[in-house]
């Protein structure tokens, strides 16, 4: 019985491993892309809802100083210092009267 020295693997080529490889690496890499977005849309819902939280603060903070809710975000970011980003930010704000708490949603824009 002989055996063949240096013909090891004679049915794979040699960019064989090449591919696993590269294979390999590219479904690492799409892992990574994927997790990064991942954290990046959870972070952006997390900023909204601060955003919300703050509105909602500034309003129920105005009912409470002036015995009325506020009739338009303007009159909030004037009087009482809120700070929304409105180029990155949308704010909706229906008053129905000033003794009824508006309707307040955030959206991205």
């Amino acid at each position: 019985m002989a055996r063949r020295i240096g013909k090891r693997n004679a049915g794979f080529p040699w960019w064989g491993g090449l591919l696993v490889t590269a294979a390999v690496f590219l479904a690492c890499l799409t892992l990574m892309l994927r997790g990064i977005e991942r954290t990046r849309l959870g972070v952006e819902q997390k900023e909204l809802a601060l955003v919300e939280r703050a509105v909602n603060r500034a309003v129920v903070s105005c009912y409470a100083m002036e015995g009325f809710y506020p009739p338009g975000i303007d009159y909030l970011i004037e009087n009482y210092g809120l700070e929304v980003d409105q180029s990155k930010y949308y704010i909706h704000h229906e008053a129905f009267a000033s003794n009824v708490y508006p309707t307040i949603w955030v959206a991205r824009r």
